[in-house]
């Protein structure tokens, strides 16, 4: 994908004609969703669902929510319905994080 822009502002997304993945396409987001980095309303925190409402918690909090959920599936539906994702293109050494993760929560399954 190649960015154009217009001093600092970012106006324009087009994909990369020679490339080996997406032959030259973008997904709708790619393609239309190019403003994302202008717009206000980006988190920074985690956010988790209390009482109906997203309120911010730190990391750790958030970890333990999504750890806690994977095991609850784990237990209910088998290990094969917790997967983890990652891109290609991690490191090693961020691979091996996710991997941590993946056990951590029961996911037996790891996506690459």
């Amino acid at each position: 994908m190649h960015l154009e822009s217009y001093g600092d502002l970012l106006i324009k997304a087009v994909p990369d004609k020679e490339g080996a993945v997406n032959k030259g396409l973008l997904c709708g987001r790619g393609k239309f969703g190019f403003d994302c980095s202008v717009l206000g309303d980006k988190l920074f925190e985690p956010m988790v669902r209390k009482n109906g409402d997203l309120v911010e918690v730190d990391y750790h909090e958030a970890f333990v929510l999504v750890a806690k959920k994977a095991e609850a599936l784990a237990a209910k539906y088998g290990r094969d319905a917790v997967a983890v994702a990652i891109s290609d293109r991690y490191t090693n050494e961020e691979a091996y994080v996710m991997k941590k993760l993946a056990d951590a929560i029961g996911a037996k399954t790891l996506c690459f």
